[in-house]
């Protein structure tokens, strides 16, 4: 499937432009970390919305230490209850084990290395993969997960399905324009690529 076109920094302006018209500072807004996943926070915005490194519309809410997608807020009407969040950031122990992955993995120069590296790492790779299926957001992903695993299994040589499966995540983690959606990105395909790992390295 084609990944959908930027939006130019002309047309993110325009965006933004609109939701401040409609939508001064202090709307109550409910936020989506993945879209069409369901609300996992709300909160009443503390700025106006704005373009970031020409790539991004972005706006600040009460509750999250960083600006969020616009893309991923909704505004709601002023007498709207607030809702209890659902905590599905990774946490630190999660982040500090999936950099630790990708600083033992090194930096491979040819795709022969990067497989022998992920199979080095095996034990550390199923640990991390382990965690990141205990989080809410990996269990909210699971139809594009396995829509991803059958495409996969459909077209690519079982020996060759880790390998992509990983280089797939770089690509993702390469494109994202904010580092949560980095995070994101590693929890939901790592136990993915995993589930590849040959089997006298599986458990």
């Amino acid at each position: 499937m084609p990944a959908p076109e930027r939006k130019t920094e002309k047309q993110l302006q325009a965006q933004c432009d609109a939701w401040n018209a409609e939508h001064p500072e202090g709307t109550l807004v409910s936020f989506e970390e993945i879209v069409g996943k369901g609300e996992t926070h709300r909160g009443k915005t503390v700025s106006e919305a704005q373009v970031m490194g020409g790539h991004s519309a972005v706006i600040w809410i009460e509750g999250k230490s960083g600006c969020v997608q616009l893309d991923h807020c909704t505004a709601l009407p002023a007498q709207a209850e607030p809702a209890p969040e659902v905590n599905i950031a990774p946490n630190e122990t999660l982040r500090l084990m999936i950099a630790d992955l990708f600083e033992s993995m090194g930096a491979p120069e040819s795709e022969e290395q990067m497989q022998a590296a992920l199979i080095a790492q095996a034990d550390k790779l199923r640990a991390t993969a382990d965690a990141c299926r205990a989080t809410a957001l990996y269990k909210g992903g699971r139809k594009k997960r396995e829509e991803f695993k059958a495409d996969l299994d459909k077209e690519v040589p079982a020996e060759r399905r880790m390998l992509l499966a990983f280089l797939h995540l770089v690509e993702r983690v390469d494109a994202a324009p904010l580092f949560i959606m980095a995070l994101a990105a590693s929890i939901l395909i790592l136990p993915v690529v995993a589930d590849y790992l040959p089997a006298e390295n599986q458990k």
